[in-house]
């Protein structure tokens, strides 16, 4: 079994909706007492082996800036009692918290769905497909590669499986032909591979772009009516996307889940990022923030989990 913690604040309008005798009331209960009200901690009982508990603490984040040491003695000794009383193993404040206590048993969130984004490839492309009106077999997809050796063979052999037309367009041509041929004696696709960017996005419907674009030295301007996925940088006056960019995706998570958590958690974690707590933790990935040392078979189970525990992808237009 596994208990993580999400951190919660007060609404920074709350104490405006409060009169001022209840604001120093409030304020001296959390002088005098670590104890927090009933309905601070909620349970979310996600998976039989996974538990998230909504932890509302009664301090607003404006209240984190330079907070005194005996606010620092009684946040520490709150998050402690709640981790023991709990059995909470790990503890995360929001990512976009600006200041993050020095507190070891809670940390900044670590899963911030730079992982999951890069893992959801396969269910980014079935959503282009299904807005174009093809099958996912027939669109044409080019990689431009950075310097990321094994994402690029994650792409290559999982595209190989759902793909008819893959072309590789890379500074490293040699290094990556004999990749693509390992791929043609698993899969039997044969993969285009070329170091000229022009002629390597010139019938793709899709580019799935890994590096930083000015790294490709172009002699002149191009354009391109293909859709975009960008795991990198884009940023270039010598090439013009005129279809869709994306640059992440959001996420719709199970309804269920979203009924046992509430509402309130949207407004300090992204539903990227919850999906990523919670998918990680259930399949027992851990703190994952790239591709480097990630097996084929992650990504699948990843994938599969996705889909099959009811998660999905925001639709795009495309």
């Amino acid at each position: 079994m596994s208990n993580i913690g999400l951190i919660l604040f007060c609404d920074e309008r709350d104490d405006n909706k409060r009169n001022l005798f209840k604001n120093i009331l409030a304020i001296i209960k959390r002088l005098v007492s670590s104890k927090l009200s009933d309905d601070a901690v909620k349970k979310a009982e996600l998976y039989d082996e996974l538990n998230i508990f909504i932890i509302r603490l009664p301090y607003r984040v404006s209240e984190l800036k330079k907070p005194s040491r005996f606010k620092m003695r009684r946040l520490k000794k709150i998050i402690k009692k709640l981790c023991s009383d709990y059995s909470i193993e790990r503890c995360f404040f929001p990512a976009n918290l600006p200041d993050v206590p020095d507190i070891g048993l809670c940390i900044r969130n670590p899963f911030l769905g730079h992982f999951l984004y890069k893992a959801l490839l396969v269910n980014i492309l079935k959503m282009i497909s299904e807005k174009k009106g093809k099958d996912i077999r027939e669109l044409g997809v080019a990689i431009l590669h950075g310097n990321e050796q094994n994402i690029l063979y994650l792409y290559m052999k999982i595209l190989s499986t759902i793909s008819k037309f893959l072309t590789i367009i890379t500074h490293e041509k040699e290094l990556i032909e004999k990749i693509a041929d390992d791929i043609f004696e698993e899969t039997g696709l044969a993969v285009r591979v070329t170091d000229n960017v022009i002629s390597g996005m010139e019938d793709a419907q899709v580019v799935v772009n890994l590096t930083d674009l000015c790294n490709f030295n172009l002699t002149k301007k191009i354009k391109s009516d293909a859709s975009v996925i960008n795991y990198g940088s884009i940023n270039t006056d010598k090439i013009k996307f005129s279809g869709t960019i994306i640059n992440d995706v959001d996420i719709i998570l199970p309804k269920r889940f979203e009924e046992m958590m509430g509402k309130d958690i949207y407004k300090f974690y992204k539903r990227l990022e919850l999906a990523e707590i919670i998918l990680l933790n259930k399949l027992k990935i851990g703190t994952c923030t790239t591709c480097d040392n990630v097996d084929y078979s992650v990504i699948e189970e990843l994938e599969r989990q996705f889909e099959s525990d009811g998660f999905s992808l925001v639709p795009v237009f495309v």
